[in-house]
């Protein structure tokens, strides 16, 4: 069969082209064959071009990856036949769920992005005594639906499997007991005003090990009153420093993720991965 001059200019001259990526429903799919309409056909058909013969793949979140060529494009519309089943191990074992203090302008976004990246969970946002952000109860499902698309997008970049959930923002009272329901470990990163004696993040999650769950509460600009870090502390979460410098709250958040995926193994290489994961 002669090759598809379109598809080998593509893969020629726009490599990243062959590794367009969509997360899809599970009904998008039917006996091999792909159907997407909407946005994501826009995106294919109009953005990237793609035409018939050319690949993309798609995720059916939580479940599995295909790569897909295109058989049909017709306005909206994107058709297309699985050829190919892709094995990907990027899903953490730790499910780590972070409690964010909503940040102002574009630092609440910026911390979603990248710690979806960093393979996050979920997200739960917090109404603190310092958050500064006021959010009207009309203004707040616009807002839930931009932080999730965030999320996605993120999740589509980093090549997850899972979309990790923004919830939509809780006071951080009802949001400690939603932890103590989870029955997961829990840190908060507050300055030091409970006379809370470990506060070695590293000596904490030694202890803590093994684990598959943890949460992390970061609080905003200002940080979390000594009223709040003390209810936290006695609910049961234990407290923890990021070290002697003054932080900017969405640097808090990323470190903190960084550091906990680190000392619990989840930032190790593929193949070290892989060899984790062995029977």
């Amino acid at each position: 069969m002669p090759n598809n001059p379109k598809t080998d200019w593509n893969a020629k001259r726009h490599p990243l082209l062959l590794m367009a990526r969509l997360f899809i429903p599970e009904d998008s799919i039917d006996n091999n064959q792909v159907h997407i309409s909407g946005d994501d056909a826009h995106y294919l058909a109009h953005v990237l071009r793609l035409g018939t013969g050319d690949k993309f793949q798609v995720v059916v979140p939580a479940a599995q990856e295909y790569t897909v060529v295109v058989e049909q494009i017709s306005g909206e519309y994107v058709a297309g036949r699985i050829i190919h089943t892709v094995q990907r191990e990027t899903e953490p074992q730790l499910v780590l769920t972070l409690y964010q203090a909503i940040l102002k302008g574009n630092n609440f976004p910026l911390v979603i992005q990248k710690a979806v990246e960093l393979g996050v969970a979920e997200i739960v946002p917090l109404f603190t005594g310092r958050t500064v952000v006021k959010l009207l109860p009309d203004a707040v499902p616009d807002r839930h639906q931009r932080w999730q698309r965030i999320a996605t997008d993120a999740a589509q970049q980093s090549e997850r499997i899972k979309v990790p959930q923004v919830h939509l923002p809780l006071p951080l009272g009802e949001a400690v007991k939603r932890w103590q329901a989870s029955g997961s470990p829990g840190i908060i990163f507050a300055a030091r005003a409970t006379g809370s004696e470990n506060r070695n993040l590293r000596n904490i999650l030694t202890q803590l090990r093994p684990t598959n769950q943890l949460a992390l509460f970061v609080g905003p600009e200002g940080g979390f009153s000594a009223q709040e870090a003390e209810i936290a502390v006695t609910a049961g979460l234990q407290e923890a420093s990021l070290g002697r410098r003054i932080l900017r709250a969405e640097t808090a958040a990323l470190l903190a993720c960084g550091l906990c995926m680190y000392e619990l193994d989840e930032l190790v290489p593929p193949d070290e991965t892989e060899a984790r994961n062995a029977p």
